[in-house]
Parts: C-alpha cells; structure tokens; sequence
C-alpha cells in the first residue's frame, strides 16, 4: 500500500494541471514543515493572545487590505479554516436561542452555528440565473421583503456568501446600509474573495463596502496552504458597538484548536510577504488579470464552449449579477450537448486538467494569481478541442436538467430542535421531516437541512443528482431509492 506522502507526490509526476483550489496550485516553497512545526514556546508568541510576531503578522494583513487604517479595525489569523472564522463570527453576535436572517446558498460550517447556538433562520434566497440553473446575488428586494413580511420579529445578524462559490458578488455596499438601519451587523463570508481589494479588476472586498466581519479563505484563491483563513472587523462596527471584539475573541478561541499549526501560521507569513508591497502585488496581479482577460478573449471564438460572462450575456439580469469574478471560469455547452460533468471528466481524463467542480449544466475551473500561463494555454487548447467535438455532431443532446437552482424550502422545527429529535432512516416521501443535511460536495450548499420538509421536488433533485454522477452526501441508494435520516415525529 502506498503512503499518504507517495500518493500526494505521484499527483505532480502525473502532470495533472490543479484548476482548482487551493490557490498556491504546489508553486509556493516552505523548508521542510517538520523542521518549523512547534508549539508556543518562549519567544514564538500564542495565536490565542498575540503580542510578538503573530500579532505583527495580523497587523500586516491588515495593511495588506487596508494601507491607510481606514476601515479594518483588527484583523485576524485562522487556521482551521474559513468555518472557524463564521462560527465565530455568527456566535459573537448572536445570542442563544435568537432569530437571524440568513442566505439559503450558504456554506454547511452557518448551518452548523445554527444549531450550535440554537438559532432560528429566516432564509434569504439568491436570485438564480435560469440559463445555468446558478445561484446569483442576494438583492435588497429580498431582504426587504422577509424583514416587511416578518415586522413582529426582532433579527440579531444578517449573513450572506459573496462571491458565490462560481464568482457571483452582491451588492454589498445596500445589504450594509438595511442591516444597519434595523440596527444588525452584516457578516459576509467572503470565503472565494481573498483576492478581491487588492489590485484593479477584481471586486472590492465587503470590508469596504460596509460589512461588519468578513471572512476570507487564503488558501482558496490567494497562496496560503489549505485550511490557512483572514477575519477583518471594521472599524465602524466596533465604533458603533455592532460587533463586540472581546466576544469575538472569545468564540474564535473556542473554534480555533488549542495547537494552532506554526507551519500554516508560516504560510499566511508567505503570502501576506509575496502581496503586501503594492508594487510587487500590482505586478502578479497585472500578469493574472492579463491571462484571465486573453483566455476570455479566446472563449468568444468558440461555437459551442462558453464561460459564463454576465457583462456580455444578453440574457443575464444584471440585478442578479452586481459585480463578478472573472476569474472563475464557469464553462458551458450552449447547444447542452455537454453537461458540465461531462467537459468535468473531459478535461480531466483526456487533458490531464484537473477542475474544481460541476454542477448541471456547468464545469468550474478556480483560477488565482499562481497560475501558470502554461497552465491557462493547456486550457486554451483543451476547450478549443472540446468545442470542436461539441459542434461536429457527433454527441447528442444530454437529458435537459431539470434542478431550478436553489428551492425554496418549509421549515417546521430549527435546525437545532431537529438535532435534538429521535430519528430513523427511511425511505423519502413527500411531507417528511429531514433530519440530517443532503448536499452535493462541492460546493457543500444544503439542497435540504434538518426541520425541512421533504417535497417531491426534492425527491427529484437527489435522485438527479446521482443519476448525473454526483456524490449525494446525507442520502443513501438503495436499488437507485433514496434514503435518508427523518425526524420521528
């Protein structure tokens, strides 16, 4: 049996290109991790109470988003991920048993501070872009709407994802100014945005815009390694006593591990050094930004292959695009004679290309500052094949897909009181309690969370689900039925 090291290290003798995360892409250096991997001893300072080198490194990162000190009012090292940082965030604003309205396109680590706090969610649904079946931004409409319908209910936070994990920014700046008018901080899990605020063409980041703590993963679209996150709070927040940085402290004490890892720790050092010169950064930057806007220059002579452009896509609303990643590389079939699982396996096995993920009718392939450009020209070449294929007739037309984004569900119990209820694993009908999360991984967006109420609907995106090839987590076939974990009562 090989070993987990000579698994790892037949991946790069296989040539097979990452286009996905984490962002580094294996192009960054450490000396060897056991020679720097300690504990906090003398002099190295606490991750937990930073006062040395830890602390500086925060303040640099700060800097790094903010060179003036206009916005940041601290900024915070993670290093069990970006859930560590929303667990955190959701509790230190929170209290037991409070109501908070919440995007249903989140990630599982907001529903699982639901009910750990034993919260109750007012869901917000993303608009959806019906050519790709995608969840899109978060509009004030929405907002407005649950708080009008809602007006005898008191709400304590208000949490959305932007960018979606396939690049899609909400207008941050108006969800900011209705949570602050009801007097609720805004908490905007900017996992897939690291890299935004800090060159030209790409969004700003949500700590600008009027957010009250963002979370960032570094690892997923800058250099750090995986797991390695940033939580900014701003200034306005603390000012204004909508975020209490004690409390917040607290809870990041509580999800972050004890042992916090010296060696992740050396990682985020790496990255904030490679970026924190604006010169230096201005020029990986530039360079990405040129690969990005030429691979899309190339995809506008292709038949059939496209990647999802809401600037140029007629048939985009722009209310549900506020801003975009171009970086994200949504690709399609326009004819659908190719679903995204199928240019997914395509370039993987045919091309040695390795993407992020599929989901319906697309294929995501992550993109960061890292990239090679022998890497973006393999993809070039790639999809100018596949396109070629997709367009000679070969290939029929694959089964219409028939998800419709993200489903508006019924709720009958919180997460948490669903946790706390006798369960059993039966076959799913219509009207049943779920009593555990079914999603497709990635992206790790329930499709159903506990207390929700089974509909036939749901029944047929899980049984899609697998019949495309996607791994259902949460459910269990049997004889191509599913089953799942309902509420007893």
């Amino acid at each position: 049996m090989k070993s987990f090291v000579e698994k790892l290290l037949e991946l790069n003798q296989k040539d097979i290109y990452p286009l996905h995360m984490p962002g580094h892409k294996r192009r960054m250096t450490l000396p060897n991790p056991y020679s720097i991997d300690i504990t906090e001893i003398d002099g190295y300072d606490n991750l937990h109470a930073p006062e040395g080198m830890i602390k500086e490194l925060e303040d640099r990162v700060s800097s790094m988003y903010d060179e003036n000190h206009e916005f940041i009012d601290k900024s915070y090292v993670l290093v069990n991920g970006s859930t560590c940082g929303i667990l955190a965030a959701i509790s230190s604003v929170t209290g037991y048993g409070d109501k908070v309205l919440m995007a249903r396109n989140s990630h599982k680590s907001a529903y699982n501070a639901l009910c750990i706090r034993g919260l109750d969610a007012e869901y917000l649904y993303p608009e959806n872009i019906e050519e790709l079946q995608m969840n899109a931004a978060i509009s004030t409409e929405e907002v407005m709407g649950v708080i009008k319908r809602n007006r005898d209910k008191k709400y304590s936070a208000v949490y959305v994802t932007s960018p979606t994990y396939e690049g899609i920014v909400s207008d941050v700046r108006a969800l900011a100014d209705i949570a602050h008018k009801y007097n609720m901080p805004l908490i905007v899990d900017e996992a897939h945005g690291a890299h935004f605020g800090l060159a030209e063409g790409f969004p700003d980041t949500a700590i600008r815009k009027g957010a009250d703590i963002v979370i960032q993963s570094i690892h997923k679209t800058l250099m750090g390694m995986t797991q390695t996150a940033l939580l900014h709070v701003s200034k306005d927040a603390v000012d204004k006593k909508r975020v209490d940085a004690e409390r917040l402290e607290y809870f990041l004490r509580v999800y972050q591990s004890s042992s916090p890892s010296y060696v992740l720790m050396a990682s985020v050092d790496e990255c904030v050094s490679a970026l924190g010169e604006k010169i230096q950064r201005e020029k990986i930057f530039g360079e990405y930004s040129k690969r990005i806007e030429d691979i899309h220059k190339q995809s506008r002579k292709w038949k059939d292959i496209h990647f999802f452009e809401p600037d140029r896509n007629c048939n985009v609303d722009k209310n549900k695009v506020f801003e975009y990643d171009s970086g994200k590389l949504v690709i399609y079939s326009e004819s659908n004679v190719l679903s995204g699982k199928q240019i997914y396996n395509i370039l993987r096995d045919k091309y040695g290309l390795q993407p992020e993920m599929s989901l319906g009718r697309y294929c995501l392939a992550m993109t960061s500052c890292m990239d090679s450009e022998e890497g973006f020209n393999r993809l070039v070449n790639a999809l100018g094949e596949i396109d070629r294929f997709a367009i000679s007739g070969v290939c029929c037309k694959v089964m219409e897909n028939k998800a419709c984004g993200q489903r508006r569900m019924e709720k009958k119990y919180t997460i948490a009181q669903a946790f706390e209820m006798k369960k059993s694993v039966s076959e799913l009908s219509e009207g049943m309690i779920a009593g555990d999360y079914g999603y497709v991984y990635p992206p790790g967006i329930p499709f159903i969370v506990p207390g929700e109420i089974v509909t036939k609907e749901i029944i047929c995106d899980i049984i899609n689900a697998d019949a495309s090839g996607y791994e259902v987590h949460g459910v269990v076939f049997k004889d191509g039925v599913p089953y799942m974990k309902v509420t007893d009562a």
